[in-house]
């Protein structure tokens, strides 16, 4: 999906791990396990959108740092262009990380 240098993934992946501890607790165990898989496998970008369908699917609140955080992390990973779980996925999401 994206073309990151070894140097922007590892970035892009301590900054996903720092968004998911603020939603963590927000989130139901199944949607954490399923975020975490992807993250055993080196599959950020699936990472992330499994979050997104998550908060969207759980209706969760995000802080304003949350919705900061995600949105230039969605588009560093291509997901504006490419997802694989949804479709219609940044489409459906990007509304939700508007103040």
């Amino acid at each position: 999906m994206s073309d990151l240098t070894p140097e922007q993934y590892a970035q892009s992946h301590a900054a996903f791990l720092r968004v998911l501890a603020m939603c963590n607790t927000r989130l139901s165990a199944e949607a954490t396990r399923e975020i975490e898989h992807w993250l055993q496998h080196d599959e950020l970008e699936l990472a992330f959108e499994s979050l997104g369908l998550s908060i969207m699917r759980e209706q969760v609140t995000l802080s304003w740092e949350v919705r900061e955080a995600l949105f230039p992390l969605g588009l560093l990973l291509g997901l504006d262009r490419e997802s694989v779980l949804s479709s219609t996925f940044w489409r459906d999401f990007c509304p939700l990380l508007r103040p």
